[in-house]
């Protein structure tokens, strides 16, 4: 049970999605999506990175970067398959009264990613979501908090995780390659954004895969969804019809404000 005031002692993390995705996917099929890096808001990442060809012998170096641009880094946004969710700080005892910096309390996030306001805020256990991600991703998967930090311009192909050894790409080959690249360097990589989107707090799993989705079954892992500010009460309703729910989701509480105060409706009634 999600006991928002009370339940100091238990970490969770934040999904905002829109009320579609909620009652048309997540909650019939109890799974939420990783989808391709491709999709990421940071440009910084969804771009493309400047890779450096680098081989054992200079004399054999003929690649160019439009090469490593048009065949290689496009294999790394292929495979690599991403959840964003929302860690928050520790809470003090006023913030689990009021609140306030807690996950489901992001206006931002509530504006970009859940319809404005009108979506949902998922809560999940992270232990068990972290269990969860390792039972069903036991190889090439990686989750860890995101780091917000610049990179300078002139820094870019000098870094260790942009050489690309094309040596190793000849003998193994691009797939092998680029999953083996993603082991040694997730976390400058594809655990690193630009220092303005800090404010979302981002906690990452990542998963390499042939697949153009992968899928999480979250049934033990999900203690609760928040409703937006402007939900309509109709999409309580909704969510509570689907056929076969017993009772996953719950409890379902409203997010408002009073005087800027943010505000739980533990039951929202219309």
């Amino acid at each position: 049970m999600f006991e928002l005031p009370r339940d100091s002692q238990t970490e969770y993390l934040f999904h905002y999605t829109s009320i579609d995705t909620l009652i048309n996917h997540i909650l019939p099929t109890r799974q939420i999506r990783l989808s391709s890096f491709a999709t990421v808001n940071d440009p910084k990442e969804y771009k493309t990175f400047i890779l450096q060809p680098w081989r054992r012998d200079p004399n054999k170096h003929t690649e160019t970067y439009s090469f490593l641009e048009s065949e290689i880094w496009p294999e790394f946004k292929k495979r690599l398959k991403v959840m964003c969710l929302v860690a928050e700080p520790k809470k003090s005892s006023e913030e689990l009264l009021n609140y306030n910096n807690r996950g489901f309390v992001n206006s931002p996030l509530w504006h970009h990613y859940a319809d404005k306001g009108e979506g949902v805020c998922l809560v999940f256990n992270k232990a068990n979501l972290i269990k969860a991600f390792k039972e069903r991703f036991p190889l090439k998967s990686y989750h860890s908090p995101v780091a917000y930090k610049a990179i300078a311009a002139y820094q870019q192909t000098s870094l260790d995780w942009a050489q690309m050894d094309m040596d190793a790409i000849e003998s193994i080959g691009i797939e092998e390659y680029v999953d083996m690249h993603i082991k040694n360097f997730h976390k400058p990589m594809f655990f690193n954004k630009a220092p303005e989107w800090a404010y979302e707090n981002e906690y990452r799993f990542i998963v390499t895969s042939e697949n153009e989705f992968e899928y999480l079954d979250i049934k033990g892992c999900l203690e609760g969804i928040v409703f937006g500010p402007r939900a309509n009460f109709k999409n309580k309703g909704r969510a509570l019809a689907i056929p076969g729910r017993r009772g996953f989701g719950n409890p379902m509480y409203k997010l408002d404000f009073r005087n800027c105060s943010p505000k739980i409706i533990y039951d929202w009634k219309e």
